[in-house]
């Protein structure tokens, strides 16, 4: 096998294929397989819970097919020279030159060609943009103890109007309403996707004008597939129940503020300075009819508060009490010039959504819940 790839194409395809590379944990194979027929090379790879294929252009000499360590290979290609990669097999190994720069890596046995999974009937398309979106802005509320596996999935629920990813690490909510094109007549089926995982691939078809999506959940398959730009992955779904968070959500707070996004997180930056323990301590926030008040104490290293301009509609008659870092992450996927605070009480989850300005709401379909920490009074 001899081919001549261009190195940006030979980078993204073995990053995409290095999605499903084998790991002691799940087994498989840890190679990516290389295949080179008539002016295309394609690049898979598997392990037990997912497997990945990508197909580029590229000057086939001569035909062929062989097994390369993966992640060697990966570290190799994120390193090359802006220049154009010839690979080439010699007996037992296959030679990588770029530039000036060259490599001979031993070759894997061709009897252990990495499989692609067989990818389900598509149910729908999505942009790349869009979906890349809404898993970031879910994934940060998915829960990342695996003793809690049924938590650290995000659970897609496709609908004809949308399809719902939902998320939760127990202390707070995350949704995402996201608009699609179904190719099905009843596209209503749910999928729990290992949160990790389709964040990474969601990243990888970020640059997709379209992706399909395919679901088979039932019977002895359950797996998920999207495919976009000549790349597919497969996945495993996990074989648990998301909680049945709808049950739970209580109704939008009466109690309302609008600040700017921007300023709220810096002012969440500063104030947590003096907490020592990050995971344990609490930032306290308080409303008046102009400002939102925060204070923070730690043990040993003071005090810190500080007072931010807003438009409170309400009184919160006692002050609530918040982790900073899930606040500000929960800022940050908002992603908008102004959040919308709006409350129940002062032990009742806050909610976090979008707007352009005091008053002005921006229905971008996202929506999180940060639940208080407890008071000792």
């Amino acid at each position: 096998m001899k081919i001549r790839i261009e190195r940006d194409a030979l980078a993204d395809a073995v990053a995409w294929a290095s999605r499903a590379l084998g790991n002691p944990r799940t087994g498989g194979n840890p190679g990516i397989g290389i295949e080179a027929h008539g002016d295309t090379v394609v690049f898979v790879s598997y392990d037990r819970e997912s497997s990945a294929r990508a197909e580029f252009e590229a000057v086939v000499e001569e035909e062929g097919t062989c097994v390369v360590p993966g992640r060697l290979l990966s570290d190799i290609t994120k390193t090359l020279p802006a220049a154009p990669v010839v690979l080439a097999t010699n007996g037992t190994s296959i030679e990588v030159e770029c530039g000036r720069s060259a490599f001979s890596l031993p070759t894997i046995n061709s009897g252990d060609f990495p499989k692609m999974s067989d990818i389900p009937a598509v149910i729908g398309t999505i942009s790349g943009a869009e979906l890349a979106t809404a898993v970031a802005q879910v994934h940060i509320a998915a829960e990342t103890n695996e003793s809690l596996v049924n938590l650290t999935g995000i659970q897609m629920e496709f609908a004809k109007g949308a399809i719902t990813l939902a998320a939760t690490d127990r202390y707070r909510l995350a949704l995402r309403d996201v608009s699609w094109m179904p190719s099905v007549t009843d596209p209503d089926t749910i999928a729990l996707v290992p949160a990790a995982k389709l964040n990474d691939i969601a990243k990888g078809l970020a640059d997709c004008a379209k992706v399909e999506i395919a679901v088979v959940n039932g019977g002895d398959s359950t797996l998920i597939g999207f495919t976009g730009n000549g790349r597919s992955i497969a996945t495993s779904l996990l074989g648990y129940k998301f909680p049945p968070y709808r049950d739970t959500i209580p109704a939008p707070g009466s109690i309302v503020a609008y600040i700017e996004t921007a300023a709220l997180s810096a002012a969440l930056k500063r104030v947590r300075l003096v907490l020592e323990d990050k995971d344990k301590s609490f930032v306290s926030i308080a409303l008046s009819s102009d400002e939102v008040s925060l204070t923070a104490q730690g043990v040993a290293s003071g005090v810190a508060s500080e007072a931010i301009d807003a438009t409170v509609d309400g009184e919160l008659a006692e002050e609530s009490r918040f982790d900073p870092n899930r606040f500000i992450e929960g800022l940050n996927a908002v992603n908008s010039p102004y959040v919308k605070l709006a409350f129940i009480n002062s032990n009742r989850p806050v909610l976090l959504t979008a707007a352009k300005e005091p008053g002005v709401d921006l229905d971008n379909g996202y929506k999180y819940w940060l639940m208080p920490k407890p008071s000792t009074r």
